[in-house]
């Protein structure tokens, strides 16, 4: 169990990871840091595995605004399995933060995310490089700004529960889905208004002309 402890660097509150590692059946409750991992900060430029399994984050959290203040309980792994994440808080990814310089898509299976907060972007997991997620529960996350429960590109969501998850923009999933409907309005706002100068065009240079 690690409790209540505090990273005197920016980084992993509770473990600083810069090589392979496997995380079996621990507990990291109330664990801070400044910037990255409130309990585990893998190392992003190694890109060594992380794998983390039938463990609990509870109340672990990135405490600061500056610089790079990301994942909540974890930033940076690869496979978490038979996990829970519960009142985890950062700027973006209240609970995963998986960086796309990582190297890996993060896969997540039979986990469950519950009131997981993020000031900007995905209450619980944020997944540049891509994620799967699998057979996980999503209760209750919150995101200032996009994605509740997941944000990111190139998200899998398959047998996933979402539930009261919250955001300015996609409540369950952000990212991929703000970039469709910023597809979507961006052809309303821009090609709307060619077609309606063509329009004019046509029916100006039709005028006097008549169909046999």
């Amino acid at each position: 169990t690690f409790e209540d402890n505090k990273a005197k660097n920016n980084f992993g509150g509770a473990i600083s990871l810069f090589g392979e590692a496997n995380i079996y059946y621990s507990d990291f409750n109330r664990n801070t840091a400044r910037n990255q991992g409130g309990a585990i900060h893998s190392s992003e430029t190694t890109k060594k595995a992380t794998r983390v399994y039938n463990s609990n984050f509870d109340a672990n959290g990135v405490t600061t605004g500056v610089g790079n203040h990301y994942g909540g309980a974890i930033y940076c792994a690869d496979v978490i399995e038979n996990c829970n994440f519960t009142n985890n808080y950062a700027h973006s990814g209240g609970a995963i933060y998986q960086w796309k310089n990582h190297g890996y898509r993060l896969t997540v299976k039979n986990s469950t995310f519950t009131k997981n907060n993020a000031v900007d972007v995905a209450g619980a997991a944020y997944a540049h490089y891509g994620g799967n997620f699998i057979d996980c529960k999503f209760y209750d996350n919150t995101a200032g700004g996009s994605g509740g429960a997941i944000g990111g590109w190139n998200q899998i969501a398959q047998n996933c529960l979402f539930v009261n998850n919250r955001a300015k923009l996609g409540g369950a999933v952000g990212g991929a889905v703000s970039g469709v409907l910023f597809g979507i309005f961006g052809m309303v706002a821009y090609i709307f208004p060619i077609l309606l100068l063509v329009g004019s065009f046509f029916a100006i240079s039709n005028r006097g002309n008549s169909i046999a």
